[in-house]
């Protein structure tokens, strides 16, 4: 993130993703009432495009510092450290009030207020994140939006991504996730990820696969961005 990109990652982008937009409350409907995950999030707009939308938990697993920093500082100026069981004190970030718990595993209904809504950065390496980090014993997510974040990571540590993500959505729950995929890039990341991967990462763990979209990739040529909805059983 520091030196790589020099505090501009070329995939950050000023808005909301294109495919969170196209796609939510469409193909991708998770429940307004249940907290939606954001794995590996850096300093999206994502996050509170999501609240906007009427959720009233939206949390995000970020393992670089500087990226809630910068989350903070160019967006959401009311983000601050807080307490928390489960992980390390100093790492936990969030807009909800003092005395406010910066977590809610589930509210009333789907219709929430957006000023009782709250934004949560766990700062933690993604894989030791569990539903006791949030507070909970089971699985509490009823969403996921990856974008990039299965990409981000070296293809040996993809089961075990994929396993992060399965132990913290609910049963029913969904993953919106977007992957790349570009013959003329060798190394990552990104790393390339095709419909047989996604295929082979998720048909054996219990998901309904369907593939929303299909269209060119940031980098021209030959490059592809797919869009996925993955459904987690009952």
């Amino acid at each position: 993130w520091k030196h790589e990109y020099k505090g501009k990652p070329g995939f950050h982008l000023p808005t909301a993703n294109p495919n969170l937009v196209e796609f939510y409350d469409n193909d991708f409907n998770p429940p307004k009432n249940l907290p939606i995950l954001l794995p590996l999030c850096g300093k999206t707009v994502d996050l509170p495009w999501l609240i906007g939308a009427g959720h009233q938990c939206v949390a995000g697993v970020e393992g670089v510092p500087q990226c809630i920093d910068e989350l903070r500082d160019e967006l959401l100026n009311d983000l601050r450290k807080t307490k928390s069981h489960g992980v390390g004190d100093e790492c936990i970030w969030t807009t909800a009030a003092e005395g406010q718990p910066w977590f809610h595993s589930h509210s009333s209904s789907d219709s929430t207020g957006e000023n009782d809504a709250c934004i949560s950065i766990v700062c933690a390496d993604f894989f030791d994140v569990s539903p006791s980090t949030f507070g909970a014993q089971n699985p509490c997510f009823g969403g996921v939006f990856g974008r990039g974040a299965i990409a981000a990571i070296p293809p040996r540590s993809r089961h075990q991504h994929v396993g992060a993500a399965g132990s913290l959505l609910a049963p029913g729950g969904e993953i919106l996730m977007v992957t790349v995929d570009d013959p003329s890039r060798d190394t990552g990341p990104p790393f390339s990820i095709t419909p047989s991967v996604v295929e082979e990462l998720f048909s054996t763990r219990d998901y309904t696969i369907h593939i929303l979209d299909e269209h060119d990739g940031p980098w021209g040529g030959n490059s592809k961005e797919y869009v996925f909805v993955l459904k987690k059983d009952l």
